[in-house]
Protein backbone atom coordinates (compact mmCIF):
# COMPACT_ATOMS: atom_id res chain seq x y z
CA UNK A 1 0.00 0.00 0.00
CA UNK A 2 1.65 3.06 -0.93
CA UNK A 3 1.86 6.03 1.65
CA UNK A 4 2.44 9.16 -0.85
CA UNK A 5 0.05 11.89 -0.59
CA UNK A 6 -1.78 12.89 -3.32
CA UNK A 7 -3.41 16.20 -4.11
CA UNK A 8 -5.03 18.33 -6.28
CA UNK A 9 -3.34 21.58 -7.89
CA UNK A 10 -6.55 23.62 -5.94
CA UNK A 11 -5.38 21.91 -2.64
CA UNK A 12 -1.72 22.72 -3.28
CA UNK A 13 -2.33 26.51 -4.27
CA UNK A 14 -4.54 26.51 -1.41
CA UNK A 15 -2.25 25.45 1.42
CA UNK A 16 0.17 27.67 -0.13
CA UNK A 17 -2.07 30.74 -0.35
CA UNK A 18 -2.77 29.86 3.33
CA UNK A 19 0.73 29.76 4.58
CA UNK A 20 1.31 32.79 3.13
CA UNK A 21 -1.02 34.66 4.38
CA UNK A 22 0.00 33.15 7.94
CA UNK A 23 3.81 34.04 7.71
CA UNK A 24 3.19 37.68 6.28
CA UNK A 25 0.04 39.27 7.74
CA UNK A 26 0.78 42.38 7.32
CA UNK A 27 2.78 44.74 5.48
CA UNK A 28 6.15 44.32 4.41
CA UNK A 29 8.86 46.79 3.39
CA UNK A 30 11.20 45.41 0.39
CA UNK A 31 14.06 46.58 -1.12
CA UNK A 32 14.23 45.95 -4.55
CA UNK A 33 15.26 47.55 -8.40
CA UNK A 34 12.04 48.19 -10.65
CA UNK A 35 13.20 45.96 -13.93
CA UNK A 36 10.28 46.38 -15.89
CA UNK A 37 6.95 48.32 -16.09
CA UNK A 38 4.19 48.17 -17.87
CA UNK A 39 1.13 51.33 -17.13
CA UNK A 40 -2.57 50.97 -18.29
CA UNK A 41 -5.14 51.20 -15.37
CA UNK A 42 -3.35 49.23 -12.99
CA UNK A 43 0.42 49.36 -13.03
CA UNK A 44 2.68 46.08 -13.23
CA UNK A 45 5.91 45.99 -12.09
CA UNK A 46 8.79 43.40 -11.71
CA UNK A 47 11.41 43.48 -9.01
CA UNK A 48 14.82 42.26 -9.39
CA UNK A 49 17.55 41.96 -6.42
CA UNK A 50 21.12 41.53 -8.61
CA UNK A 51 23.83 40.25 -7.67
CA UNK A 52 26.83 42.78 -6.42
CA UNK A 53 29.07 44.17 -9.07
CA UNK A 54 26.79 42.52 -11.45
CA UNK A 55 23.70 42.85 -13.54
CA UNK A 56 22.73 38.99 -12.91
CA UNK A 57 19.34 38.63 -11.26
CA UNK A 58 19.63 36.67 -8.06
CA UNK A 59 15.98 37.12 -7.18
CA UNK A 60 12.49 38.11 -9.06
CA UNK A 61 9.00 38.37 -8.11
CA UNK A 62 5.96 40.47 -9.94
CA UNK A 63 4.38 43.00 -8.22
CA UNK A 64 1.58 45.45 -9.03
CA UNK A 65 -0.38 49.24 -8.22
CA UNK A 66 -3.87 49.02 -7.95
CA UNK A 67 -5.60 51.85 -10.10
CA UNK A 68 -7.13 52.54 -6.89
CA UNK A 69 -3.66 53.16 -5.33
CA UNK A 70 -1.86 54.63 -7.85
CA UNK A 71 -1.93 58.41 -7.51
CA UNK A 72 -0.85 57.74 -3.34
CA UNK A 73 1.82 55.22 -4.66
CA UNK A 74 2.85 56.26 -8.28
CA UNK A 75 1.80 60.06 -8.71
CA UNK A 76 3.16 60.83 -4.99
CA UNK A 77 6.27 59.13 -6.22
CA UNK A 78 6.94 61.74 -9.05
CA UNK A 79 6.25 64.42 -7.18
CA UNK A 80 7.95 64.28 -4.43
CA UNK A 81 11.16 62.36 -6.42
CA UNK A 82 10.83 64.88 -9.53
CA UNK A 83 12.00 61.28 -11.70
CA UNK A 84 9.80 59.42 -13.76
CA UNK A 85 8.95 55.15 -12.29
CA UNK A 86 10.83 53.72 -14.65
CA UNK A 87 13.02 50.48 -14.93
CA UNK A 88 16.80 50.86 -13.35
CA UNK A 89 15.43 53.10 -10.15
CA UNK A 90 16.07 51.60 -6.78
CA UNK A 91 12.84 51.42 -4.54
CA UNK A 92 11.74 50.91 -0.88
CA UNK A 93 8.17 49.57 -1.21
CA UNK A 94 5.79 48.58 1.08
CA UNK A 95 3.38 45.94 0.41
CA UNK A 96 1.62 42.73 1.46
CA UNK A 97 2.47 39.46 0.41
CA UNK A 98 -0.16 37.82 -1.98
CA UNK A 99 -0.72 34.41 -3.74
CA UNK A 100 -2.77 34.04 -6.13
CA UNK A 101 -4.33 30.03 -7.14
CA UNK A 102 -3.71 31.02 -10.99
CA UNK A 103 -0.73 34.12 -11.12
CA UNK A 104 0.53 32.69 -8.38
CA UNK A 105 3.05 35.40 -6.24
CA UNK A 106 2.75 38.80 -5.95
CA UNK A 107 3.50 42.09 -3.92
CA UNK A 108 0.53 44.15 -3.63
CA UNK A 109 2.15 47.41 -3.61
CA UNK A 110 0.84 50.28 -1.18
CA UNK A 111 3.42 52.79 -0.85
CA UNK A 112 7.14 53.95 -1.91
CA UNK A 113 9.58 55.68 0.40
CA UNK A 114 10.85 58.79 -1.91
CA UNK A 115 13.65 59.46 -0.03
CA UNK A 116 15.52 55.73 -0.41
CA UNK A 117 15.48 56.32 -4.30
CA UNK A 118 16.57 60.15 -3.82
CA UNK A 119 19.25 59.22 -1.88
CA UNK A 120 20.23 56.13 -4.21
CA UNK A 121 19.95 59.20 -7.09
CA UNK A 122 22.13 61.16 -5.55
CA UNK A 123 24.92 58.80 -5.05
CA UNK A 124 24.69 57.56 -8.59
CA UNK A 125 24.64 61.18 -9.50
CA UNK A 126 27.99 62.16 -7.29
CA UNK A 127 29.50 58.72 -8.86
CA UNK A 128 28.72 59.93 -12.34
CA UNK A 129 30.96 63.35 -11.84
CA UNK A 130 33.60 62.09 -9.93
CA UNK A 131 34.00 59.52 -13.14
CA UNK A 132 33.81 62.43 -15.34
CA UNK A 133 35.97 64.56 -13.22
CA UNK A 134 38.90 61.50 -12.62
CA UNK A 135 38.97 61.34 -16.30
CA UNK A 136 39.53 65.30 -16.66
CA UNK A 137 36.71 65.75 -18.83
CA UNK A 138 34.19 67.49 -16.49
CA UNK A 139 35.42 70.95 -17.98
CA UNK A 140 36.07 70.62 -21.29
CA UNK A 141 33.15 71.62 -22.96
CA UNK A 142 32.68 74.69 -20.68
CA UNK A 143 36.13 76.04 -21.49
CA UNK A 144 35.34 76.48 -25.05
CA UNK A 145 34.75 80.13 -25.95
CA UNK A 146 30.89 81.50 -27.02
CA UNK A 147 31.32 83.24 -30.21
CA UNK A 148 30.89 87.00 -29.77
CA UNK A 149 27.37 86.51 -32.03
CA UNK A 150 25.89 83.43 -31.88
CA UNK A 151 24.23 82.76 -36.09
CA UNK A 152 24.47 79.42 -36.70
CA UNK A 153 22.55 76.99 -34.40
CA UNK A 154 22.00 73.00 -34.19
CA UNK A 155 18.86 72.86 -32.03
CA UNK A 156 18.28 68.92 -30.71
CA UNK A 157 14.67 68.48 -29.71
CA UNK A 158 11.67 66.77 -29.86
CA UNK A 159 9.46 68.07 -32.97
CA UNK A 160 6.85 68.37 -31.19
CA UNK A 161 8.01 69.83 -28.15
CA UNK A 162 6.15 73.08 -26.91
CA UNK A 163 9.77 74.29 -26.08
CA UNK A 164 10.87 73.86 -29.59
CA UNK A 165 7.95 76.12 -30.56
CA UNK A 166 9.04 79.14 -28.28
CA UNK A 167 12.57 78.63 -28.79
CA UNK A 168 11.87 78.94 -32.68
CA UNK A 169 9.12 82.43 -31.94
CA UNK A 170 11.10 84.13 -29.54
CA UNK A 171 14.67 83.76 -31.70
CA UNK A 172 12.88 84.46 -34.55
CA UNK A 173 10.56 87.72 -33.60
CA UNK A 174 13.28 89.16 -31.78
CA UNK A 175 12.75 93.29 -31.72
CA UNK A 176 16.18 93.92 -33.48
CA UNK A 177 15.42 92.22 -36.85
CA UNK A 178 18.43 89.93 -36.35
CA UNK A 179 18.19 86.64 -38.54
CA UNK A 180 19.77 83.53 -37.26
CA UNK A 181 20.34 80.08 -38.93
CA UNK A 182 19.02 77.27 -37.03
CA UNK A 183 18.60 73.31 -38.08
CA UNK A 184 16.96 70.66 -35.47
CA UNK A 185 18.19 67.54 -35.15
CA UNK A 186 14.83 65.27 -33.62
CA UNK A 187 15.90 63.30 -30.66
CA UNK A 188 13.55 61.84 -27.89
CA UNK A 189 14.05 64.33 -24.83
CA UNK A 190 12.50 62.16 -21.85
CA UNK A 191 11.40 58.46 -21.68
CA UNK A 192 13.79 55.92 -22.01
CA UNK A 193 14.82 56.45 -25.30
CA UNK A 194 16.25 60.23 -24.98
CA UNK A 195 19.60 59.25 -23.81
CA UNK A 196 20.23 57.33 -26.72
CA UNK A 197 18.45 59.58 -29.04
CA UNK A 198 19.83 62.54 -27.92
CA UNK A 199 23.57 60.84 -28.18
CA UNK A 200 22.63 59.69 -31.68
CA UNK A 201 21.59 63.35 -32.36
CA UNK A 202 24.83 64.75 -31.34
CA UNK A 203 27.10 62.03 -33.66
CA UNK A 204 24.95 63.96 -36.63
CA UNK A 205 25.24 67.00 -36.02
CA UNK A 206 29.78 66.20 -35.15
CA UNK A 207 29.46 64.69 -38.83
CA UNK A 208 29.05 69.09 -40.29
CA UNK A 209 29.82 70.60 -37.10
CA UNK A 210 32.11 73.32 -38.91
CA UNK A 211 28.74 74.50 -40.02
CA UNK A 212 27.46 75.51 -36.71
CA UNK A 213 28.08 77.72 -33.64
CA UNK A 214 26.92 75.81 -31.06
CA UNK A 215 24.37 73.31 -30.43
CA UNK A 216 21.40 73.83 -27.85
CA UNK A 217 19.56 71.23 -26.56
CA UNK A 218 15.89 72.18 -25.61
CA UNK A 219 13.17 70.35 -23.58
CA UNK A 220 10.01 72.09 -22.55
CA UNK A 221 6.13 70.61 -22.21
CA UNK A 222 7.18 67.22 -21.35
CA UNK A 223 7.31 65.70 -18.00
CA UNK A 224 8.14 67.81 -15.01
CA UNK A 225 9.86 65.25 -13.68
CA UNK A 226 10.83 63.11 -16.38
CA UNK A 227 14.60 64.30 -15.91
CA UNK A 228 16.91 60.90 -15.66
CA UNK A 229 18.36 60.87 -18.55
CA UNK A 230 20.34 63.96 -18.12
CA UNK A 231 22.03 62.60 -15.20
CA UNK A 232 23.67 59.38 -17.34
CA UNK A 233 27.29 59.09 -17.78
CA UNK A 234 27.18 58.10 -21.52
CA UNK A 235 25.49 61.68 -22.27
CA UNK A 236 27.32 63.83 -19.92
CA UNK A 237 30.62 62.39 -21.36
CA UNK A 238 29.41 62.88 -25.18
CA UNK A 239 28.21 66.61 -24.15
CA UNK A 240 31.41 67.49 -21.91
CA UNK A 241 33.77 65.97 -24.90
CA UNK A 242 31.86 67.88 -27.95
CA UNK A 243 33.37 70.18 -29.64
CA UNK A 244 31.23 72.94 -30.05
CA UNK A 245 29.82 75.11 -27.36
CA UNK A 246 27.01 73.38 -25.78
CA UNK A 247 23.43 75.27 -24.18
CA UNK A 248 20.81 73.58 -22.39
CA UNK A 249 17.42 74.74 -21.68
CA UNK A 250 15.62 71.46 -20.21
CA UNK A 251 12.60 73.27 -18.52
CA UNK A 252 13.12 72.62 -14.95
CA UNK A 253 14.14 75.04 -12.75
CA UNK A 254 14.73 72.94 -9.18
CA UNK A 255 17.70 70.39 -9.67
CA UNK A 256 20.77 71.27 -11.85
CA UNK A 257 21.66 67.67 -13.53
CA UNK A 258 25.16 66.73 -14.63
CA UNK A 259 24.40 67.57 -18.16
CA UNK A 260 23.67 71.57 -17.23
CA UNK A 261 26.91 71.13 -15.38
CA UNK A 262 29.47 69.53 -18.13
CA UNK A 263 27.63 72.15 -20.65
CA UNK A 264 29.03 75.53 -21.37
CA UNK A 265 26.29 76.75 -20.25
CA UNK A 266 22.83 76.14 -18.66
CA UNK A 267 19.18 78.24 -18.96
CA UNK A 268 16.53 77.59 -17.13
CA UNK A 269 13.97 77.44 -20.33
CA UNK A 270 14.28 77.11 -23.93
CA UNK A 271 12.64 80.72 -24.41
CA UNK A 272 15.83 81.59 -21.98
CA UNK A 273 17.95 80.02 -24.04
CA UNK A 274 16.22 82.37 -27.29
CA UNK A 275 16.70 85.36 -25.37
CA UNK A 276 20.19 85.02 -24.23
CA UNK A 277 21.49 84.49 -28.32
CA UNK A 278 19.83 87.78 -29.25
CA UNK A 279 20.59 89.59 -26.84
CA UNK A 280 24.39 88.74 -27.07
CA UNK A 281 23.39 89.68 -30.70
CA UNK A 282 22.32 92.96 -29.53
CA UNK A 283 25.58 93.77 -27.15
CA UNK A 284 27.77 93.19 -29.52
CA UNK A 285 26.39 95.50 -31.77
CA UNK A 286 26.43 97.93 -29.57
CA UNK A 287 29.74 97.41 -28.62
CA UNK A 288 30.25 97.97 -32.30
CA UNK A 289 28.56 101.34 -32.14
CA UNK A 290 30.97 101.99 -28.86
CA UNK A 291 34.28 100.52 -30.63
CA UNK A 292 33.30 103.03 -33.34
CA UNK A 293 32.45 106.04 -31.46
CA UNK A 294 35.90 105.76 -29.62
CA UNK A 295 38.05 105.52 -32.52
CA UNK A 296 36.25 108.45 -33.78
CA UNK A 297 36.95 110.20 -30.63
CA UNK A 298 40.36 109.03 -30.68
CA UNK A 299 41.15 109.99 -34.00
CA UNK A 300 39.70 113.31 -33.33
CA UNK A 301 41.87 114.07 -30.17
CA UNK A 302 44.95 113.01 -32.34
CA UNK A 303 44.65 115.26 -34.94
CA UNK A 304 43.30 118.59 -33.12
CA UNK A 305 46.76 118.04 -30.53
CA UNK A 306 48.89 116.90 -33.59
CA UNK A 307 47.58 120.51 -34.95
CA UNK A 308 48.15 122.43 -31.82
CA UNK A 309 51.63 120.88 -31.76
CA UNK A 310 52.22 121.62 -35.51
CA UNK A 311 50.95 125.42 -34.37
CA UNK A 312 53.13 125.97 -31.68
CA UNK A 313 55.94 124.45 -33.42
CA UNK A 314 55.49 126.88 -36.47
CA UNK A 315 54.90 130.21 -33.49
CA UNK A 316 57.78 129.20 -32.25
CA UNK A 317 60.26 128.64 -35.69
CA UNK A 318 58.45 131.80 -36.90
CA UNK A 319 59.40 134.20 -33.68
CA UNK A 320 63.37 132.62 -33.41
CA UNK A 321 63.11 133.51 -37.71
CA UNK A 322 62.20 136.89 -37.74
CA UNK A 323 64.21 137.51 -34.35
CA UNK A 324 67.74 135.98 -36.12
CA UNK A 325 66.59 138.17 -39.40
CA UNK A 326 65.71 141.64 -37.81
CA UNK A 327 69.46 141.07 -35.83
CA UNK A 328 71.34 140.13 -39.00
CA UNK A 329 69.22 142.84 -41.09
CA UNK A 330 70.76 145.11 -38.35
CA UNK A 331 74.22 144.50 -38.49
CA UNK A 332 73.72 144.24 -42.33
CA UNK A 333 72.20 148.05 -42.05
CA UNK A 334 75.61 149.31 -40.07
CA UNK A 335 77.98 147.30 -42.35
CA UNK A 336 76.54 149.38 -44.91
CA UNK A 337 76.37 152.31 -43.11
CA UNK A 338 80.46 151.55 -42.43
CA UNK A 339 81.06 151.11 -45.81
CA UNK A 340 79.09 154.61 -47.28
CA UNK A 341 81.32 156.06 -45.16
CA UNK A 342 84.45 154.26 -45.63
CA UNK A 343 85.64 156.67 -48.66
CA UNK A 344 88.60 157.80 -46.32
CA UNK A 345 89.27 153.61 -45.29
CA UNK A 346 92.31 151.90 -46.49
CA UNK A 347 91.24 149.63 -49.20
CA UNK A 348 92.35 146.06 -46.90
CA UNK A 349 89.25 147.19 -44.57
CA UNK A 350 86.64 148.24 -47.07
CA UNK A 351 87.35 144.48 -48.79
CA UNK A 352 87.14 143.32 -44.94
CA UNK A 353 83.43 145.13 -44.78
CA UNK A 354 82.61 143.65 -48.26
CA UNK A 355 82.91 139.87 -47.51
CA UNK A 356 81.66 140.13 -44.14
CA UNK A 357 78.45 141.78 -45.76
CA UNK A 358 78.64 138.82 -48.37
CA UNK A 359 78.71 136.24 -45.29
CA UNK A 360 76.01 137.76 -43.47
CA UNK A 361 74.02 137.37 -46.80
CA UNK A 362 74.86 133.83 -47.15
CA UNK A 363 74.08 132.90 -43.56
CA UNK A 364 70.79 134.65 -43.72
CA UNK A 365 70.04 132.52 -46.96
CA UNK A 366 71.09 129.12 -45.47
CA UNK A 367 69.08 129.87 -42.20
CA UNK A 368 65.90 130.74 -44.08
CA UNK A 369 66.22 127.14 -46.08
CA UNK A 370 66.85 125.30 -42.78
CA UNK A 371 64.03 126.25 -41.00
CA UNK A 372 62.04 125.62 -44.39
CA UNK A 373 63.21 122.41 -44.28
CA UNK A 374 62.14 121.78 -40.58
CA UNK A 375 58.47 123.21 -41.13
CA UNK A 376 57.98 120.67 -44.42
CA UNK A 377 58.95 117.60 -42.28
CA UNK A 378 57.15 118.79 -39.77
CA UNK A 379 54.16 118.97 -41.94
CA UNK A 380 54.79 115.38 -43.74
CA UNK A 381 55.39 113.86 -40.11
CA UNK A 382 52.33 114.85 -38.76
CA UNK A 383 50.28 114.11 -42.01
CA UNK A 384 51.67 110.58 -42.03
CA UNK A 385 51.18 110.08 -38.62
CA UNK A 386 47.72 111.02 -39.05
CA UNK A 387 46.76 108.88 -41.80
CA UNK A 388 48.60 105.60 -40.56
CA UNK A 389 46.60 106.37 -37.19
CA UNK A 390 43.59 106.33 -39.46
CA UNK A 391 44.70 103.35 -40.92
CA UNK A 392 45.19 101.39 -37.99
CA UNK A 393 41.63 102.53 -36.73
CA UNK A 394 40.06 101.50 -40.14
CA UNK A 395 41.58 98.05 -39.82
CA UNK A 396 40.38 97.42 -36.55
CA UNK A 397 36.48 98.33 -38.04
CA UNK A 398 37.77 95.85 -41.62
CA UNK A 399 38.25 92.95 -39.12
CA UNK A 400 34.87 93.20 -37.01
CA UNK A 401 32.85 93.64 -40.06
CA UNK A 402 34.81 90.31 -41.85
CA UNK A 403 33.68 88.45 -38.69
CA UNK A 404 30.27 89.92 -38.77
CA UNK A 405 30.09 89.10 -42.72
CA UNK A 406 31.34 85.36 -42.51
CA UNK A 407 28.22 84.48 -40.07
CA UNK A 408 26.01 86.50 -42.41
CA UNK A 409 23.13 84.12 -43.67
CA UNK A 410 24.33 84.90 -46.97
CA UNK A 411 27.31 82.56 -46.34
CA UNK A 412 24.98 79.80 -44.90
CA UNK A 413 23.10 80.24 -48.36
CA UNK A 414 26.35 79.94 -50.24
CA UNK A 415 26.98 76.01 -48.35
CA UNK A 416 24.15 74.64 -50.09
CA UNK A 417 21.32 75.64 -47.72
CA UNK A 418 18.26 77.42 -48.19
CA UNK A 419 15.59 79.56 -46.66
CA UNK A 420 11.92 79.01 -46.81
CA UNK A 421 9.67 82.03 -46.08
CA UNK A 422 5.58 82.11 -46.12
CA UNK A 423 4.61 86.30 -45.64
CA UNK A 424 7.98 87.05 -45.28
CA UNK A 425 8.34 84.81 -42.00
CA UNK A 426 10.89 81.81 -42.23
CA UNK A 427 9.34 78.54 -41.80
CA UNK A 428 10.64 75.76 -39.74
CA UNK A 429 7.67 73.48 -39.12
CA UNK A 430 5.02 72.25 -41.96
CA UNK A 431 2.35 73.05 -39.16
CA UNK A 432 2.95 77.05 -40.46
CA UNK A 433 1.80 76.23 -43.88
CA UNK A 434 -1.26 75.03 -45.54
CA UNK A 435 -2.30 73.86 -48.93
CA UNK A 436 -2.60 76.66 -51.35
CA UNK A 437 -0.21 79.05 -49.43
CA UNK A 438 2.32 80.21 -51.51
CA UNK A 439 6.02 80.29 -50.18
CA UNK A 440 9.44 81.50 -51.06
CA UNK A 441 12.55 79.92 -51.29
CA UNK A 442 15.88 81.53 -50.80
CA UNK A 443 18.74 80.20 -52.21
CA UNK A 444 22.36 81.15 -53.24
CA UNK A 445 21.75 82.56 -56.50
CA UNK A 446 18.29 83.92 -56.39
CA UNK A 447 14.30 83.09 -55.61
CA UNK A 448 11.93 80.20 -56.50
CA UNK A 449 7.72 81.06 -55.81
CA UNK A 450 5.89 78.03 -55.51
CA UNK A 451 2.38 76.66 -54.24
CA UNK A 452 1.90 74.13 -51.41
CA UNK A 453 0.54 71.28 -53.14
Amino acid sequence: MSDRQEVRLSQLTAMIKETIEDTFSGPIWVIAEVSRVTSRDHVYVDLVEKAQGSDTPIAQMRAMVWRSYRRNVIEKFELLTRQTFVEGLKVLVMGYVTFHPRYGLALDIRDIDPYYTLGDLYRRKQEVILQLKEEGIFDMNRSLPLPLVIQRIAVISSETAAGYEDFVNHLESNGYGFRFYHRLFKAYVQGEQAEQSIIDALDSIFKVHEEFDVVVIIRGGGSKVDLGAFDSYALASNIAQFPLPVITGIGHTRDESVVDMVANLSLKTPTAVADFIVERAADFLGSLGLIHDRLSRSAMYFITNEKLKLNQLYSTVRERANGYLWRQRYRLEQISSSLSKAVKLPERQKQFLILLKQRLTYIHRIFFDYYRRVLSDTWNSLEQGTMKKFEQEYTVLEKLNLRLKSSEPDRILGMGYSITLHKGQAVTSISQVKKGDEIETLLRDGRIKSEVK
